[in-house]
């Protein structure tokens, strides 16, 4: 296939290639929040989006993102730390500024670039890409100069190579033509003439060049924008940032979790359905009259409660499904299946087993397990979300780091769930070493060092800097041993002044 040479055109071919898998994504939107990914010609001025029979896709959603959301930008807590390399302290120290100095300036970068998150009040927009990763796999990140933007999977499309690397990029932005840059107003008018209400096209694309940088061409319609439209950027700074949930190789678009419980998702809704209209059949009744009976069926819908009727006992007779049991097979089915997506959407109405005692430490450890099964999701997402983040925010403030000797680290997301694991960990040996320390005391023939360290290999955790050198020891010991000699000399001295004293009192 012939690559097309306007970005119109282009943009028609590659989203022509990727239908089946947008029809996917209105699926698992269907099953969640609709909006997110809404079916071809929707106007939501117009058309009411359907939604399905269940809530708790839409619900585990919802929770799901809160809670990354607080692993990756907790409010009030730089989720990155700026630090120098050797070459900048080596610098530092030739110019006689304490390494404590440069520290302090970069906390200083790091409390006021999440300052600037939030004044420009940017978490809604994060919390969007989030739900938009979470149901479609996809979301692309816009770290324009003068804000940011989220765009969903049906505005956009991306070429990637085997390796995962992006090729192309284009974004297709429909706008009403007065809602256009001035500039680009201006530029527009001079081949065709549109009506300030007119909706308009507007396409940015990007390609790869040989060198590994970007470059970006803008279009308005079938017409190519002039060169001070362009944009030209080294890879880590691209501000467009195609980000997926879990993206395989060779793979252009990647899959979200609502991808992986799509059974689930499935097999929920149709049970819902089925309850509800269980539920409506098994609250119907009917009366059936004897058409020789005495009661007229006339006087039995008009009479009041409590009225006296002529007739007999079999003249009316109540009918109802009988089927309202057959519902608890449907419920407990439905339940599974709440089970199942509560636990990998970290619900905690899942994560909790159902029982009338339940202590603290159970629900810590079942929701530490199920938040570390979404390691490769942090992983990602501090990559593709965290950092470019880190970068823009850090020039916003005029911190800029391109070029210097100051890096970014991720400092949330899965750093911290390691960070956490490394805590258990020492928690652990502390609690056996406090154990072998009784046991130690009544077999003074163990060698309490040794022990310590082989008790610490399992657990991951390095010693060296807990345990005492031998020479430690031997300074400790030393040390204690001159204290004793030196309060059993200052003893004897007080002894001997007191027996002085009391000899020159007998004397007198």
């Amino acid at each position: 296939m012939a690559i097309a040479q306007n970005a119109a055109a282009r943009y028609k071919q590659l989203d022509g290639l990727r239908q089946s898998f947008l029809r996917r994504c209105e699926t698992y939107a269907f099953y969640t929040l609709p909006k997110l990914c809404p079916p071809n010609g929707y106007d939501q001025e117009t058309v009411e989006l359907n939604h399905d029979f269940q809530a708790v896709g839409a619900q585990a959603v919802n929770h799901l993102a809160n809670k990354i959301m607080l692993a990756l930008f907790a409010p009030g807590n730089p989720f990155f730390r700026a630090d120098p390399d050797p070459q900048l302290l080596r610098q530092i120290a030739q110019l006689g500024m304490a390494e404590q100095e440069l520290q302090q300036a970069l906390a200083q970068g790091e409390k006021q670039a999440v300052a600037e998150l939030d004044r420009m009040a940017l978490r809604p927009k994060l919390y969007e890409a989030v739900k938009q990763l979470i149901v479609t796999g996809n979301a692309l990140l816009c770290l324009e100069q003068d804000s940011a933007r989220v765009i969903g999977i049906k505005h956009y499309v991306v070429r990637r190579s085997m390796s995962g690397q992006i090729v192309e990029i284009i974004i297709e932005d429909c706008v009403l033509f007065d809602e256009l840059d001035p500039d680009v107003q201006a530029h527009v008018a001079r081949y065709t003439h549109y009506q300030p209400d007119r909706e308009v096209t507007l396409y940015r694309w990007i390609n790869r060049l040989p060198t590994g940088e970007y470059a970006m061409t803008q279009w308005v319609d079938q017409y190519q924008l002039p060169k001070q439209f362009n944009g030209k950027w080294p890879e880590q700074h691209l501000p467009y940032r195609a980000m997926t949930w879990d993206l395989s190789d060779d793979a252009h678009y990647g899959t979200g979790l609502v991808e992986d419980y799509k059974g689930d998702f499935a097999g929920l809704s149709a049970l819902t359905k089925a309850q509800v209209q269980g539920a409506i059949l098994a609250s119907e009744f009917r009366w059936l009259a004897n058409p020789a009976g005495m009661t007229k069926p006339e006087d039995f819908q008009n009479s009041a409660n409590g009225s006296v009727l002529p007739g007999n006992e079999g003249d009316l007779v109540l009918v109802q499904s009988g089927k309202s049991s057959d519902l608890q097979v449907t419920m407990a089915m439905a339940a599974e299946y709440i089970k199942r997506i509560g636990q990998g959407f970290l619900l905690s109405m899942a994560v909790t087993r159902d029982a009338e005692r339940v202590t603290a430490e159970e629900i810590r450890m079942q929701a530490n397990e199920l938040e570390t099964s979404l390691g490769g999701a942090y992983s990602r997402l501090a990559v593709d979300f965290q950092l470019p983040m880190a970068y823009w925010l850090l020039d916003r403030v005029g911190m800029s780091i391109r070029g210097k000797a100051v890096t970014p680290r991720i400092v949330t997301g899965m750093e911290a769930l390691s960070r956490n694991g490394d805590l258990d960990d020492l928690k652990q040996w502390l609690n056996d070493a406090a154990a072998v320390a009784d046991i130690a005391n009544s077999l003074p023939v163990l060698n309490l060092g040794p022990l310590l360290t082989a008790l610490a290999l399992p657990r991951r955790v390095d010693v060296s800097a807990f345990l005492k050198s031998p020479e430690q020891m031997q300074a400790e010991q030393q040390q204690a041993v001159d204290q004793q000699n030196q309060q059993a000399a200052t003893e004897a001295g007080i002894q001997a002044g007191a027996d002085a004293a009391a000899n020159s009192t007998k004397g007198k």
